[in-house]
């Protein structure tokens, strides 16, 4: 259930954080899933291609810039439970979880930093 709840966070602080920037309501839904889509599948793209780079032309330059993706992006697929809930095994989480949950809880904290910056930073009619 933490887990699930760290990846509720980072969607709310996203979520927040585009509504405190933009001014199209819409967008908050469409930005909010789009990220959550790219944080949660860049990793196993990097990792499959690693694996296999003939599946995709100039392969190292695809990996190279989704790589520099995990300097931007929480990997969020590192800590998806389904296989353990699935198999009842926690040999599926990685060995460094406990840093990519403290990593990830400081990312949301950042954004909503950031959230809050900006909020005191516009300017109301």
């Amino acid at each position: 259930m933490a887990f699930i709840a760290l990846d509720l966070l980072v969607a709310l602080a996203i979520g927040t954080l585009i509504a405190v920037t933009t001014t199209t309501p819409s967008f908050v839904l469409i930005g909010t899933i789009g990220f959550m889509g790219v944080a949660r599948s860049y990793s196993a793209i990097v990792a499959l291609l690693t694996r296999d780079s003939t599946l995709v032309g100039n392969a190292d330059t695809y990996q190279s810039s989704l790589s520099l993706l995990g300097y931007l992006l929480p990997d969020l697929a590192a800590l998806d439970v389904r296989m353990i809930s699935l198999y009842g095994d926690w040999q599926f989480l990685p060995d460094d979880w406990p840093l990519r949950v403290v990593s990830t809880l400081a990312y949301a904290a950042a954004l909503f930093a950031l959230s809050v910056w900006a909020l005191n930073r516009k300017k109301f009619a």
